[in-house]
């Protein structure tokens, strides 16, 4: 069979070797071509050109700040706290008013929060406030060990139970610096967040200032 073909082929021009290997092979030819680009592609974005992972992530659930407001917070504290190809995601969940959005950002905030891929909260998380509803003190990480730990002020801690789940952000002053509104809003961290160092190093920063 391989003979035979390579006895036409040699027989033919090379116009009309081209015009029969496309007529009989250009499935093969576009399958392989498909397939090279997508392995291209694919080898581009796992090895050559891999996106970004989140070396800290911040779910904001409070006020009317702009996305490009909140990149701001996390400006300050990438510096610090990344790596190579690294950023922080400061991911906004606030409420507004437009069901279609509300529902989008509840669902994505649902998804996260249960995938341990949120951090930091920052919203109304005091007993009793809107966003404690969504985020009981018992999500929460014992705030008193962690300021310990990094060696900041414990002061404005907010206690549920004796355990200090929250921090008012006025005594923060980077929100200061920042011009952020943060009356009635605090900081709080989410219980199966396993980026202690990240964690820690925001917590520095954010109450030690930079």
């Amino acid at each position: 069979m391989i003979k035979k073909e390579l006895e036409k082929l040699r027989e033919m021009s090379l116009r009309q070797k081209l015009d029969y290997i496309w007529e009989y092979y250009k499935l093969h030819i576009i399958g392989t071509a498909i397939f090279a680009s997508l392995a291209g592609m694919v080898i581009n974005d796992m090895v050559i050109n891999p996106p970004p992972t989140s070396a800290l992530t911040i779910g904001w659930l409070v006020g009317n700040e702009s996305d490009e407001r909140l990149s701001e917070l996390a400006d300050v504290l990438e510096p610090t706290i990344v790596g190579y190809n690294e950023i922080v995601s400061v991911v906004n969940f606030t409420l507004t008013n437009t069901f279609q959005l509300d529902i989008a950002r509840q669902t994505l905030f649902a998804a996260m929060t249960t995938a341990a891929e949120l951090d930091i909260i920052i919203g109304d998380l005091a007993v009793g406030g809107r966003d404690s509803e969504r985020l009981p003190p018992d999500v929460f990480k014992d705030l008193e060990a962690l300021f310990y730990e990094a060696g900041v002020s414990t002061e404005g801690l907010l206690f549920y139970d004796g355990v200090a789940f929250a921090i008012a952000l006025e005594k923060s002053p980077i929100f200061t610096e920042l011009g952020f509104d943060y009356e009635g809003r605090y900081f709080g961290v989410i219980i199966n967040s396993e980026r202690d160092y990240a964690v820690l190093e925001a917590i520095r920063i954010l109450w030690a200032g930079r």
